[in-house]
């Protein structure tokens, strides 16, 4: 590492959009951080590192009720293999001892293979690994004829009692607090008899869901795809469909959709002190 003067700052106030913007499009080019995004996280768990007055570098951690998910750390081209990601890494796990996290996650592209080493210097392994696919949801998602004459909804989870809403996983356990319409809808599939067959989160500026689960995709994938046309704007051409299931990305596959690329989801375990 070449020593360089760097100030590492949590929650920094004084950050204006247009400034973190132009690092988070380098770094990040087809998926930056909104406006609206930004003005949310900047005060939650982000840091970032200067060097001679111009960021570098920045970070971002989610907390949920159980577990700590590092959604992002960015360290601009000219910065890189000099500790700064490090850094970072460091004041994020230093964080979640903080706040007795003990569980941290994370997804990398696979191909991202200097990012991969990083995480696992600092604790990290491999614990499950995920799919994205490009969804031309309006041009080419049509129902089929094997679609016809069945019941099958998208609805928002504020349309569904406690009682009976789907078991979420620990990693979305606070998935229902995250149902924020228009920005962000949590939807529940149903068919025939109220028989819950999934569920995902979409962001319709993204545009995206991720989570995307659904049982019996190779029958159901067309249908629910179409039944998340009223809740997306027009505008956008595509949707970007992350999961986990293989199942999914068969149908995917089956149906002509393009790969964008794979993920690693990395976990580690921390001790938080005595």
């Amino acid at each position: 590492m070449n020593e360089i003067p760097v100030e590492l700052e949590f929650q920094p106030v004084n950050l204006c959009f247009e400034e973190f913007h132009k690092l988070d499009k380098q770094c990040f080019r087809d998926e930056p951080m909104s406006s609206e995004s930004f003005n949310r996280c900047v005060k939650s768990g982000f840091w970032t590192v200067f060097c001679e007055r111009q960021l570098i570098g920045y970070s971002h951690i989610n907390l949920t009720p159980d577990i700590a998910w590092i959604a992002r750390i960015a360290v601009v081209t000219n910065y890189r293999n000099r500790g700064i990601g490090n850094m970072l890494m460091e004041a994020m796990l230093k964080y979640c001892r903080k706040v007795n996290r003990t569980t941290v996650i994370l997804y990398v592209q696979q191909d991202n293979s200097a990012a991969v080493h990083l995480y696992e210097k600092h604790g990290f392994q491999i614990s499950e690994e995920s799919f994205q696919y490009i969804i031309p949801i309006f041009d080419f998602i049509e129902e089929r004829e094997s679609d016809v004459g069945i019941r099958f909804d998208a609805l928002p989870i504020s349309e569904i009692s406690k009682a009976l809403r789907p078991e979420f996983p620990l990693q979305w356990s606070n998935l229902s607090e995250s149902h924020n319409p228009p920005k962000m809808y949590v939807l529940v599939f149903r068919v025939a008899d109220n028989q819950q067959v999934g569920y995902c989160r979409l962001v319709p500026t993204f545009p995206g869901c991720f989570p995307f689960e659904l049982s019996s995709p190779k029958r159901y994938l067309s249908i629910a795809l179409i039944s998340l046309k009223p809740f997306l704007s027009k505008q956008y051409e595509i949707l970007k469909l992350t999961f986990a299931n293989p199942k999914i990305a068969h149908a995917c596959d089956s149906l002509g959709f393009k790969l964008n690329y794979r993920l690693y989801k990395m976990t580690a375990t921390i001790q938080t002190g005595s």
